[in-house]
């Protein structure tokens, strides 16, 4: 049960507004923007940015640790759109490393984005555990994977912090846990 025995209620907000859900009621948020510096807050997960590809790609039959924005662009390329933070930091990568998209199809389901690069239509960036047996390595910014930061926030003067704070580091272990 949420406040006031009110059932709980997840809202999803869009980054930049996710801190003043806060403001208007809400007992915790996780988000991919830095935390402020009057709130409590922990770090929850930081899972890597993947490229999904079929069995039957030419990436699936060798041994290599992880692919690069480099070729990454070479490729039909499956994205969320523009404003999913997965995206947000490939284009940030694509952009330092001087470089363009040959050729993008968006869609904002993930899994829909699976499917597709299992079903040999293109290659897939996301951060969701694969599925429909598709391949997957991590895409590289140097000599480590590109990770989206993900924090835990709540209001330190909330009546169930020490809760809030508990259940964080829960669900940070969880999280740890299931990315091993």
């Amino acid at each position: 049960m949420g406040q006031a025995g009110r059932p709980a209620v997840l809202l999803v907000e869009p980054p930049h507004h996710i801190h003043d859900a806060l403001r208007r009621g809400a007992d915790l948020v996780i988000s991919t923007e830095a935390p402020v510096s009057t709130l409590a807050w922990l770090p929850l997960a930081a899972p890597p940015l993947r490229a999904y590809f079929a069995p039957t790609h030419a990436w699936a039959s060798t041994d290599r640790a992880g692919v690069t924005p480099a070729e990454l662009v070479t490729q039909k390329l499956l994205l969320p759109p523009g404003d999913f933070m997965t995206r947000k930091l490939l284009d940030h990568a694509v952009i330092r490393a001087g470089l363009g998209y040959a050729s993008v199809e968006e869609c904002p389901v993930s899994r829909v984005i699976q499917a597709q690069a299992a079903a040999s239509f293109g290659v897939g960036v996301l951060t969701e555990h694969p599925r429909f047996g598709v391949r997957t390595l991590p895409v590289m910014d140097g000599d480590e994977p590109l990770v989206l930061r993900l924090h835990a926030a709540w209001d330190p003067a909330h009546h169930a912090a020490p809760v809030i704070h508990a259940l964080v580091r829960r669900m940070a272990t969880h999280a740890n846990a299931a990315a091993e």
